[in-house]
């Protein structure tokens, strides 16, 4: 009998250990964006430098993005631990498969408070994407030391011309914003799409809209258009991203019709959402993560 009790007890410690260890939260950053933080004498506030964007660091599921200032360095993840309140993240540099020499071959994301709203990365204090409108933007004045007291453009205009999206269109994408203020919700960039027939300078759409997450980019990027045949129609079509915030970066995904026109279809069940990682035609599938989605009778379906 005393060693049934034993056995008893050693078994219920071994499943109340088991129950803690599935139990057990685990901090979960992948395809969230950190902007970084600058403190001041009024608080916390994000800092635009001249010709510069803010620091980033850009969370996807097999490698980081680190945007610091006018460079961009692209970091795949070797290996990662994760626990409650940290994620750790060893990298080496895309481009040559070397350790970085810099602090990003060893990243500590770390959450300060309980909404994850603010982390420490490094030592240094950045925010999550979430609620980067909550922190006032202060831009870098003057711009130029050397004409302070030029006349300055009210506006600018920057363009991107992508050529090799699509083997049956072209792309321009066009971004106007005001130079003389700061951006925000008031004063947002002014966006637009141009489509041209296959190289040619023909003109065969023009779509604007008002993108109010780009606010937080100090110049157009250009690397913001995706193009695939996303409904499995046989025609391209094209997606951009119309916000930095929420758990990953939101597309906008323009359909191209009949008619060679295209236009945004709110009945598209991805619409307004995430990027599909894998689009696989022959299949009629799209993979985000690790979800996968089947298109059959205008229906989709979760794969499991």
């Amino acid at each position: 009998m005393k060693h049934l009790l034993i056995i008893q007890s050693f078994c219920i410690l071994i499943l109340f250990s088991c129950q803690n260890k599935t139990t057990e939260k685990k901090l979960e950053i992948t395809g969230h964006v950190f902007f970084k933080v600058q403190e001041s004498q009024n608080g916390k506030i994000l800092f635009k430098p001249c010709g510069a964007q803010i620091e980033k660091y850009i969370i996807y599921k097999d490698s980081i993005l680190h945007q610091l200032g006018q460079e961009k360095f692209y970091l795949n993840i070797i290996s990662t631990e994760n626990s409650e309140n940290k994620s750790q993240f060893k990298t080496k540099n895309r481009n040559n498969g070397e350790v970085a020499e810099t602090d990003d071959s060893l990243l500590i994301f770390q959450k300060l408070d309980e909404n994850q709203k603010f982390f420490k990365i490094n030592n240094h204090i950045f925010v999550d994407s979430l609620y980067a409108k909550s922190l006032r933007i202060v831009k870098e004045l003057p711009c130029d030391d050397d004409c302070y007291d030029c006349p300055k453009e009210n506006a600018a205009v920057e363009e991107c011309k992508m050529k090799d999206l699509s083997k049956e269109f072209d792309l321009t994408l066009t971004g106007k914003y005001n130079k003389l203020e700061n951006r925000s919700d008031q004063n947002p960039w002014i966006a637009r799409i141009i489509i041209l027939k296959k190289n040619s300078d023909l003109v065969l759409q023009n779509i604007s809209f008002v993108p109010e997450s780009w606010i937080y980019f100090t110049s157009l990027q250009c690397d913001i258009i995706s193009s695939a045949d996303y409904n499995f129609d046989g025609l391209d079509d094209f997606a951009i991203m119309t916000d930095v915030g929420g758990p990953r970066p939101i597309f906008s995904y323009y359909f191209q019709g009949k008619d060679k026109k295209f236009n945004l279809d709110p009945n598209f069940k991805f619409q307004n959402g995430p990027l599909p990682e894998k689009v696989d035609f022959k299949n009629r599938t799209l993979t985000f993560d690790s979800q996968k989605f089947n298109l059959q009778d205008n229906i989709w379906k979760e794969v499991k």
